[in-house]
């Protein structure tokens, strides 16, 4: 795959903070102190008389429905049949352990493969990889060949919205085309590290980030000018750097974090509130189905029709924790990996539902390197093996 240059070995350190200390264990975010943030920027008014704008899913999808599964070690997989069965496995090394049990240690979080964030638009799959030591961005048309379109850097997430793709970072870039990148507008943050990034069809679109000790910052433009909110909860945004997750319904905006707490904005991000969605401990990522809300831990099914009220339900089968999840809009299928930490190689699973409260097995997949996010999209053709 086009990533495969990360394979040599980096000894330079790159100098962007710890990540989450050892992916699903438990220890991402912790510790950090909760601040307060104070409007540093008046929220840009955006025209919303055309009813195209910022609805991106608008034009009829073109090619094959996909998911493409991302992982550390640069590993991708593709599902063209709604999670039934996953092919083109593909990673730096195949051969490889993270976090072995005995020889060499290999820390997959921070390393040049690390799975940073994966978004479909504009005709493409754009990943974004490593952390500790610099990646790249890369893209792709049909899940298996893969184009580096940004070298030797490191982005917390990545986000694609009205045919402009942002990589997120306190530096952010942003493109047009996938092809050349410029740095945005100054996004305000007040921290290194941007732990999540999402686009929401909310007022034309806005771009999100997510940062450490309550950093949020917010793009009405496309990324040319960014805003930190008025009001927003210390308590937002915490641990939701591959567990909860942003996402919108209609004018509300929600970003879930690890812990459960969900924030909501009705006015373009400006202020916020908080309440906790039943739990403190959310293992999955978030979805939004069209109707709801979707998340999950310890065993239980979250939903919300619009992100303020919250139920539950357990899973079948029963005790199921889900880690990285996607959903298909078009048929109405979610489909997910086991989490939890040490949840991989001959203990990953792949899972689906037509539900999202009963889950299946999948019919065939590799088990391998962690997941960490899953995302759905089109391809030109689907692979076969």
């Amino acid at each position: 795959m086009g990533c495969v240059a990360l394979s040599a070995v980096l000894s330079v350190a790159w100098a962007c903070g710890d990540d989450d200390g050892g992916s699903d264990a438990g220890g991402e975010d912790a510790g950090r102190d909760a601040t307060t943030v104070d409007a540093a920027q008046d929220v840009p008014g955006t025209d919303t008389s055309d009813p195209d704008v910022g609805a991106v899913d608008a034009r009829p999808p073109e090619g094959s429905s996909a998911f493409i599964a991302q992982g550390h070690l640069g590993r991708t997989m593709v599902s063209c049949d709604d999670g039934v069965t996953w092919v083109a496995n593909r990673s730096l090394d195949d051969a490889a352990i993270c976090w072995p049990e005995s020889g060499p240690d290999l820390d997959c979080d921070h390393h040049p493969g690390a799975g940073k964030g994966i978004s479909f638009g504009a005709g493409y799959f754009y990943a974004t990889w490593g952390w500790g030591m610099p990646g790249g961005i890369d893209r792709s048309n049909d899940g298996v060949t893969w184009e580096r379109v940004v070298e030797d850097t490191t982005y917390g997430g990545i986000a694609v919205g009205n045919d402009v793709i942002v990589a997120a970072a306190r530096t952010a870039r942003r493109s047009t085309d996938g092809a050349s990148w410029e740095d945005t507008g100054d996004t305000m943050l007040e921290v290194w590290n941007v732990r999540r990034a999402g686009f929401v069809d909310v007022m034309g679109g806005r771009f999100v980030m997510v940062a450490d000790e309550t950093n949020v910052a917010l793009s009405g433009d496309d990324g040319a000018t960014w805003f930190r909110p008025t009001t927003i909860d210390a308590a937002c945004g915490q641990g939701v750097q591959t567990r909860g997750g942003i996402a919108s319904a209609g004018d509300t905006i929600l970003i879930l974090g690890g812990d459960g707490v969900a924030c909501t904005s009705s006015d373009g991000g400006d202020t916020w509130s908080s309440r906790s969605i039943g739990t403190d401990n959310v293992g999955s990522q978030l979805v939004w189905t069209g109707s709801a809300f979707f998340a999950y831990g310890g065993g239980m099914a979250y939903s919300s029709p619009d992100g303020e009220t919250w139920s539950s339900q357990a899973t079948t089968p029963g005790g199921l924790n889900l880690g990285a999840i996607a959903y298909n809009p078009e048929t109405g299928v979610f489909v997910g990996v086991r989490g939890g930490w040490q949840q991989w190689y001959d203990d990953q699973v792949f899972y689906r539902s037509t539900d999202g409260v009963v889950w299946e097995e999948a019919d065939s997949y590799v088990g391998q390197h962690p997941i960490r996010f899953i995302e759905h999209g089109y391809l030109e053709s689907c692979p076969t093996e």
